[in-house]
């Protein structure tokens, strides 16, 4: 996380890519490259990879976040139950 925080999001992406391809599973890889995605305008690919990871309350409420931004109002409404639940 340590490009992330400062600022330095092509390093930071490849650092997430590489742990992913590593192991698929790293949630949050995912939730880094989707931070990055969101960052850069790219709101499709950061909604993608959240849901992929969203495990968390937080990371569920950034992704209702951008589920709101793209004007999905029922998923967004969901992610925020969801995050309730947990």
């Amino acid at each position: 996380h340590l490009h992330w925080h400062q600022g330095r999001l092509d390093a930071a992406a490849g650092h997430y890519a590489r742990a992913l391809t590593l192991d698929p599973r790293l949630d949050e890889a995912r939730v880094g490259v989707a931070r990055i995605a969101a960052a850069c305008g790219d709101l499709w690919t950061a909604v993608h990879e959240l849901e992929q990871a969203a495990r968390s309350p937080e990371h569920l409420g950034e992704l209702a976040l951008l589920q709101r931004a793209l004007g999905w109002d029922e998923e967004a409404t969901e992610s925020l139950a969801r995050a309730e639940r947990l």
